[in-house]
């Protein structure tokens, strides 16, 4: 089980798996949202990634530019392989979100 961070500066990180509300909360930065995609079953992006399950992002910024406006591009191509869309019809996510690999929200 695994659970990769990422930043709308496309650094991603793998971190311990979060077990309590705030500690995802500190990982996005402010309350959570699951997102309401489907997740490819592994991605280049994310490496080593196996059964991603789950995104998760600040349920304020999810789609509104965040303080400093940067696109979290990597969470965008995420929810667009999941779903098999182009990047064009998938709309634009900012901030830090995080992503279960292996693991499910309970």
């Amino acid at each position: 089980m695994k659970t990769y961070h990422i930043t709308p500066a496309g650094e991603v990180t793998i971190v311990p798996k979060p077990t309590t509300l705030k500690e995802m909360q500190n990982l996005v930065h402010g309350n959570i949202e699951i997102v309401n995609a489907r997740m490819p079953k592994s991605s280049a992006l994310l490496k080593d990634s196996e059964d991603l399950q789950e995104m998760v992002c600040d349920e304020e910024f999810h789609y509104h530019e965040d303080k400093e406006g940067k696109e979290n591009k990597i969470a965008r191509q995420l929810v667009a392989d999941g779903l098999g869309l182009p990047l064009d019809n998938i709309q634009k996510f900012y901030g830090c979100v995080f992503v279960t690999d292996g693991w499910r929200i309970d």
